[in-house]
């Protein structure tokens, strides 16, 4: 901070000869100010009331007034200084009101007529927003990538590499994704960073399932970003999608025991993340891994109990079977659990027949009949496989095993 100092009110110059030379100086001032006078201070002109009524409006919420608003100011006075102003906000209206191929328009239209307007970078920047959020991704790396190099200074450089790591997420090039969210990563200052660091992680862990080397490697490296992200941003909107690819990564690498710690950590912290079925159900796989089919059983039970709609129903439904088949194997009466299990796989089988489990599901309920010695029971299960599956890699196994143990 500058300091001035100033001099005391009422105090007097300290000696007649001081007095003389400011008159003096006073009289040339006076001289030289009526010779050349000073031209007036530039001052940005005002936009006037209805340019301020609908930036109100833009900056309460009410983007589709605020855009009728923009629209007319741009229409009346179309050569006016704010001009470029209200028909840049009105392309963001649209953005706001999430009609991109609308803003898309109006975004590009923008730069055409408006080159030199302080908005124009800002204009580009939004015109690859609209082609990421209507899925045109390689047309947004494209544009974002003529942002990032026509306009280098510019603060929403680092959103620009984030987006395009989302893109290249999004298409599968997980190296290059990597690339754009690191730029994000070692800018401190990003308001994205967070976000970059848990898409960092998910590269990661994509590139681990690719990985020819199992378990990956790559799965330590997206523990690193998912620990930085809890460590630098606690209480981050991401923690909970962080959290279950965290779990997924200890999965990944056959650590049940810590990804069981980690899915459960979802589950009793994050009761509202839309990931709580995701951890739920891994919870009760990892369990299942682990050989704790008692556990295991009733996790999956509390699933399905939970939740009537997800992509994993199909799945816990079969392995709820599973288990009580694994159950009966240590059974004093193994009866009950077989037939348990036969009953969850004819569920399976009724409920989701398009599973991608519905074969291994027909097979193992065979080998219950057949192990309760019901073969009546069995071979009709089996006659249903052979018309429904005929193709099914596992239905030679399921003849296989009924004319072994059924005359």
């Amino acid at each position: 901070m500058r300091f001035h100092s100033k001099m005391k009110k009422n105090a007097k110059p300290e000696n007649s000869l001081t007095l003389l030379v400011l008159q003096l100086s006073c009289t040339i001032a006076l001289a030289n100010c009526s010779s050349s006078p000073r031209p007036p201070q530039q001052v940005t002109p005002a936009c006037g009331t209805d340019y301020d009524q609908a930036k109100a409006l833009y900056d309460g919420g009410d983007y589709q007034q605020a855009k009728d608003a923009f629209d007319a100011i741009v229409n009346s006075a179309p050569d006016g200084p704010c001009t470029d102003s209200a028909a840049y906000y009105a392309a963001r209206c649209l953005f706001k009101l999430r009609d991109y191929h609308g803003a898309l328009d109006l975004f590009i239209s923008f730069q055409q007529r408006y080159p030199e307007s302080s908005f124009i970078d800002e204009a580009l920047y939004f015109e690859a927003r609209c082609e990421y959020e209507l899925g045109n991704f390689d047309k947004a790396v494209a544009t974002f990538q003529r942002f990032v190099s026509s306009y280098p200074q510019s603060p929403m450089v680092d959103n620009a590499h984030y987006f395009m790591g989302r893109c290249r997420f999004e298409t599968g090039r997980y190296t290059d994704a990597l690339s754009e969210f690191t730029v994000v990563i070692q800018d401190t200052t990003s308001g994205y960073r967070d976000a970059a660091l848990l898409w960092a992680g998910r590269s990661e862990y994509e590139l681990g399932k690719l990985d020819a080397v199992q378990p990956s490697a790559h799965y330590d490296e997206s523990e690193q970003h998912f620990e930085r992200l809890f460590a630098d941003y606690p209480g981050s909107s991401y923690e909970d999608n962080g959290r279950y690819y965290y779990g997924l990564c200890a999965y990944r690498k056959a650590d049940y025991a810590v990804a069981i710690q980690r899915f459960d950590y979802v589950r009793k912290n994050f009761p509202q993340s839309a990931f709580l079925d995701n951890s739920w159900y891994y919870l009760a796989r990892s369990l299942y891994k682990e050989g704790d089919y008692q556990a295991a059983l009733g996790e999956f039970t509390s699933f399905l109990e939970t939740f009537t709609t997800g992509v994993y129903l199909d799945n816990a439904t079969y392995f709820a079977g599973r288990c009580e088949y694994n159950l009966a194997a240590t059974a004093l009466s193994p009866s009950a659990h077989y037939q348990a299990a036969a009953d969850w796989f004819s569920r399976v089988i009724t409920t989701f027949p398009d599973s991608n489990w519905a074969d291994n599901a027909y097979y193992y309920e065979v080998r219950c009949y057949v192990d309760m010695k019901q073969c009546t029971q069995a071979g009709s299960v089996l006659s249903e496989f052979s018309q429904k599956l005929p193709a099914s890699t596992l239905l030679a196994s399921a003849q296989s095993y009924y004319g072994a143990n059924c005359p």
